[in-house]
């Protein structure tokens, strides 16, 4: 069964490259064509979430170091890495 754009890709595939286009040929070429697009698609989605997070947790991160962490806090902070450092 064909459908109504294998007439048409298989137009163009034999204006473009000279060959003609068969069923087995399209499968082959949808087969190694799908997986790069599901990475495609699934790295642009994990990298804005991504994004979305970070950018999140760093003004979480900044609004309770600024209600909540004194300099004091913050020097007995450095004394203790540095002490496990040494």
């Amino acid at each position: 069964m064909k459908t109504l754009w294998y007439p048409l890709l298989k137009k163009i595939t034999s204006i473009v490259a000279g060959k003609t286009l068969t069923k087995k040929g399209l499968a082959s070429g949808i087969a190694k064509i799908v997986p790069v697009v599901g990475g495609v698609t699934s790295g642009s989605i994990t990298m804005i979430r991504m994004e979305m997070s970070a950018k999140k947790l760093n003004s979480e991160l900044l609004r309770g170091f600024e209600q909540n962490y004194s300099e004091r806090d913050y020097e007995k902070d450095i004394k203790i890495i540095e002490a496990e450092i040494i």
